[in-house]
């Protein structure tokens, strides 16, 4: 057997594998070429202005393949048009990379317009878009082969527009020193770079990073955005985003400067309606924020949730949300203008000050904060809830609130330096629908006329904690059924009573401690102007300083005057030879007058009075 002879040498020579190379077949033309692609359609390739081109074919054929196309163009004047005839109206055909470049093909060339909008592009398209460019493209890339667009130059106001098909996963556009103009019908995990978008259309979006570079003149970075179903992916912008509308927004990231307008409107498809939901994190440096809006209007169809706005500096206008603000944080360095949704669960809002907060329905375990307060001292203007209130926090603790309206309140806590009025009205479909039920923690300071609160009213029963240093201009309740209330004095309180929507009727009871401190009280005005309890005091009522009218039907603990009483008013049951009036105590040690129904001043039993 012949075997091969090895040598050992060390002048051997080395033998190395040659380069794999494909073999190209180009056909140059100018004007225009005609040739049938690997799906026997025939594709005319046009070139009007001037100017010619190659068609590039792999393998020796020149025909039945997916050329490439060089395409030098007598000047930027030039039109590229490629067009299809296949065996169905739809036919497309694939162009495996467009090179627009000079006669040398050592630099990238300006080109006018490229129609195309039947060709698939794989590969890479490349010009100079240094004098703008209008390009029609169908598909970019493919499932299998993803495609890039690279548009070098650099241009201050002249705009590239892009007009695509779908752009598949894996694909680039590049055009970091131009603006653009971009509209395709869907784009999947891809990126596309540009100084900065004049817009941008999709009809969906999902896994895309869309970043400019820089902005206009104006410091926008985008001018208009519309997505039409979903919308996933980040937005990275040193300017002005004019606006922002999506059918939904599903993830992602936006960073920004800030946001003119936001709307997330839901969209339909068929028969099916898809509602329109916001879950993002938004953050706004507001530096070139227009009048200090950094966030103008936020409009959520459906649901704001798992989401964070955050405005490092400026102001956010309105963000209006249709049905639920879910596990959110909003949050704007100086104001939020107004916020309305249907609910608000676990989520905050803060802000130096904030104008006004609507809830239509309940608001759960969520935070309401103004963290300062402006020149007039108001903190937070409006705040009404429908529904029920619980577990949650209104905090204005250098400021005013102007009104709180509430359809009951459980477990919350409310901190100002001053409240004009709080009203809990009831919650729209509850049995018990005007109760403040369970527990609640009020804490307001003073303002500088000494009002800590302008009116407090409860249509049923109150239960919770009350702490304000000053005046309390008007306290209507039906009920206070435990907790305590300590304020420096009372305008007018009224305990009546009430009924509830089914008919059942309640007694106007105190059974919580009320103490009065004569703090932030003027010289020579009363501590308690009026008192009317139209059933039992079942809690002392303790009054420093002096108080107007009394009223009490039953007396079960004991009334503390330090100071005058104009008049106390008991049941004459109190001085019955059978009372009913309860066993409780009268301090006045002030002096005043103590007048029963009958007239008559005796005191039975247990009932013991001090009129000093």
């Amino acid at each position: 057997m012949h075997r091969p002879q090895i040598f050992q040498t060390s002048h051997a020579p080395v033998l190395e594998p040659l380069e794999t190379r494909t073999l190209l077949s180009a056909v140059e033309f100018v004007g225009k070429h005609v040739y049938q692609d690997s799906a026997g359609s025939t594709v005319t390739v046009t070139l009007t202005g001037g100017g010619g081109g190659q068609v590039v074919f792999p393998g020796e054929s020149v025909n039945n393949a997916d050329p490439s196309l060089v395409i030098m163009p007598g000047g930027p004047k030039s039109t590229l048009t490629i067009t299809v005839k296949g065996a169905s109206k739809t036919a497309t055909t694939v162009i495996d990379g467009i090179a627009v470049t000079d006669d040398r093909q050592l630099h990238d060339a300006p080109i006018k317009a490229i129609k195309a909008p039947t060709v698939t592009l794989v590969g890479t398209l490349t010009l100079d878009a240094s004098s703008g460019a209008t390009i029609t493209l169908g598909s970019v890339g493919t499932a299998a082969r993803p495609a890039e667009i690279l548009l070098s130059g650099t241009a201050e106001k002249t705009v590239t527009t892009l007009t695509l098909g779908n752009v598949w996963p894996g694909s680039r556009i590049a055009a970091g020193g131009v603006p653009l103009a971009l509209s395709a019908t869907d784009m999947r995990d891809t990126s596309v770079t540009a100084k900065y978008f004049t817009k941008i259309t999709s009809q969906s979006t999902t896994g895309v990073t869309l970043t400019a570079l820089s902005a206009d003149t104006r410091h926008v970075s985008i001018g208009r955005m519309t997505v039409g179903r979903d919308f996933d992916g980040d937005i990275h912008a040193p300017g002005r985003v004019a606006s922002l509308t999506a059918g939904s927004i599903l993830g992602g990231t936006i960073t920004a400067d800030s946001i003119g307008s936001l709307t997330v409107k839901g969209y339909r498809i068929g028969p099916v309606s898809h509602l329109g939901h916001l879950m993002s994190t938004i953050m706004l440096s507001g530096v070139h924020a227009t009048k200090g809006i950094t966030l103008g209007t936020v409009k959520v169809a459906n649901s704001l949730s798992n989401s964070e706005i955050t405005v490092l500096a400026g102001s956010i206008g309105t963000v209006t949300v249709g049905d639920s603000l879910f596990t959110s944080v909003i949050v704007a360095r100086d104001r939020i203008a107004k916020v309305t949704a249907g609910e608000a669960n676990a989520s905050d809002i803060q802000a130096r000050t904030i104008g006004a907060v609507t809830i239509n329905g309940r608001l759960q375990f969520t935070t309401i904060e103004a963290t300062g307060h402006d020149s007039k001292g108001l903190s937070i203007g409006r705040v009404k809830v429908v529904g029920e209130y619980t577990a949650g926090f209104v905090l204005a603790p250098t400021g005013r609130i102007t009104s709180l309206t509430m359809g009951s309140i459980n477990a919350a806590t409310i901190e100002a330096l001053s409240i004009g009025s709080l009203a809990v009205k009831g919650a729209a479909g509850s049995r018990f629908s005007y109760i403040l039920d369970r527990k609640i923690a009020i804490d307001i300071g003073v303002d500088a006329k000494g009002v800590s609160i302008g009116k407090l009213t409860v249509r049923e029963s109150f239960y919770g904690d009350i702490r304000v240093a000053g005046q309390i201009g008007r306290f209507a309740m039906g009920t206070v059924d435990g907790g305590g209330i300590t304020a420096g004095s009372i305008g007018t309180l009224t305990v009546k009573g009430y009924k509830t929507r089914d008919g059942q009727r309640y007694s106007g009871a105190v059974a919580a401690p009320i103490t009065l401190t004569r703090d932030h009280v003027p010289t020579g005005k009363n501590t308690l102007g009026s008192a009317t309890i139209t059933s039992s005091l079942q809690s002392p009522l303790t009054v420093t300083g002096n108080a107007g009218t009394i009223s009490v039907a039953v007396l079960n603990a004991s009334l503390l005057i330090t100071g005058q009483a104009k008049t106390v008013r008991l049941p004459s049951s109190m001085l019955s030879s059978s009372p009913t009036g309860g066993s409780g105590k009268i301090q006045i040690q002030g002096g005043g007058k103590v007048l029963a129904k009958n007239g008559k001043l005796d005191i039975y039993g247990g009932n013991i009075l001090y009129v000093m």
